[in-house]
Formats: C-alpha cells, structure tokens, sequence
C-alpha cells in the first residue's frame, strides 16, 4: 500500500564507518529515493488525471526516469551481490541466497518492462492515459520492488559479513559498486535524481558528491528542469518543491 515505507538509515557520515555496518545504509540511502519516487509518482498520478493536464508531458518524462533508476538499482544490486569478492564468495551465498531464491527478486525485470511498454503506449496514444491506471499499475509492482528490490537489503547484516569480509575488501567493494552505478547512467541524471530525492534532515552526508559534483550539479539539473520541478526536492537548493 502507497506510499511505501522508507528503510531504516542513520545520520553518520558512512565513510567513518566500518564499511559492513555502512554497507546496509548506503544502499538503504539509494533504495529510498527510489521509494520516494515511486510515492511520488503515485501522489502525482492522482493530480495528474489526464493527458490534458499541463503537466502530463514532464510528468511522463519523470515517470521514465524513475524506471531507468530502478533498472539501474536493479542491475547493480545483481552484479553486486551475486559476485565473488578475493575470498571467492558472494555476498547473496553468505547472506542464505537472499536475492537468488527470492521469487519477486525475479519478477523485477518483467515488473520494469511492463512498466516501460504502459510509459511507451501513454507517449504513443496519449488519450488513454489515466492517472488511476498509473496507480493501478504501481499497485501491481509493489511486491516485486519492494520485496524484491528494497527490503532485501535488510538481511545484509554486519555480523554476517564479518565472516566473510575484512573492512577493506567491503570498501573497496562498495567503491567499485559505487563507480559502476555512476559509469551506467546518464550523470546528467543520476546525480539530480539523488539529491532531489533525498531528504536532508535524514542525513547531511549522502549522496557523497565531490567538489566538481557539486559546482556541476547546477548545470546538470537544468538539462532536465521540468522533470525535477515534480520531484520531492529541489535538486540544487535540497528543500521542498512545491508540486511535491
């Protein structure tokens, strides 16, 4: 049921700590502004009821944004945690097969197609658009995202990757995720799309973003301005948008 739940994350500057503990919150960070996202689209669906609304061009734009994220989410999340670390062992095997028995952790990819063929056949024949079949359908892929994509997360615990993991090899293992993310998607993109759906006050820390990020961040937001102007946050001021 809308709006999803948020995961758990803490306040810390995750990069003072060990990174087995931090591992479960910098993915809960990127998991939420998923969340928030995928509430968002079905708030503004309610607002949004026809293709004659203003907003319907931006707001389908968004709408492809936000399952580009979530493929990106999801095609890192498999790579990341089904591959062997130096020690030769997955994370998904020592975490009990979290993510390769899970049965909505498999219906993801059908989830996002089906997904991208509605964002195509609204685009394509805009009359048939609905906000209430946009919510109908974000009512059909909440099981597979969030108990397939976010909540799985959950099982990461630190203990368990004590075994396995020193610090330094879960470092190194969350920079190379980190910078596979960043290297698959559009920047022009990815950045915005995290800071303007982060909310601040949870944490002042995530998303890490360097000194060239941040003078960039101006520009790169405004390549995609309508889109952002629906998200929860101003990607460049990070306070509340006001169609939020």
């Amino acid at each position: 049921m809308y709006p999803l739940t948020l995961l758990p994350v803490v306040p810390d500057d995750l990069n003072t700590m060990d990174s087995r503990v931090a591992l479960r919150y910098q993915t809960s960070f990127m998991k939420n502004a998923l969340i928030r996202a995928l509430n968002n689209v079905y708030e503004q669906a309610q607002r949004i009821g026809d293709s004659g609304h203003q907003d319907f061009k931006p707001f389908m734009a968004y709408c492809r944004i936000v399952g580009d994220m979530l493929r990106l989410q999801y095609e890192g999340d498999d790579l990341f945690f089904a591959k062997s670390g130096t020690n030769k062992v997955s994370l998904d095997q020592i975490l009990g097969g979290a993510w390769t028995n899970s049965l909505h952790w498999k219906k993801v990819p059908e989830t996002l197609k089906t997904w991208d063929a509605k964002l195509r056949d609204w685009l394509e024949n805009p009359t048939t658009y609905r906000g209430i079949g946009l919510c109908a359908l974000l009512d059909e892929m909440e099981a597979p995202l969030n108990k397939g994509l976010f909540e799985l997360i959950e099982v990461a615990k630190s203990e368990i990757l004590s075994q396995k993991f020193s610090d330094e090899e879960m470092h190194a293992m969350i920079g190379e995720h980190i910078l596979w993310l960043s290297s698959n998607s559009d920047v022009t993109v990815l950045l915005p799309f995290c800071t303007s759906h982060h909310d601040p006050l949870t944490s002042k820390f995530w998303p890490i973003i360097t000194e060239e990020g941040l003078a960039a961040l101006p520009e790169l937001a405004e390549q995609h301005s309508s889109q952002w102007a629906l998200a929860p946050f101003d990607p460049v001021k990070r306070v509340r948008n006001l169609k939020a």
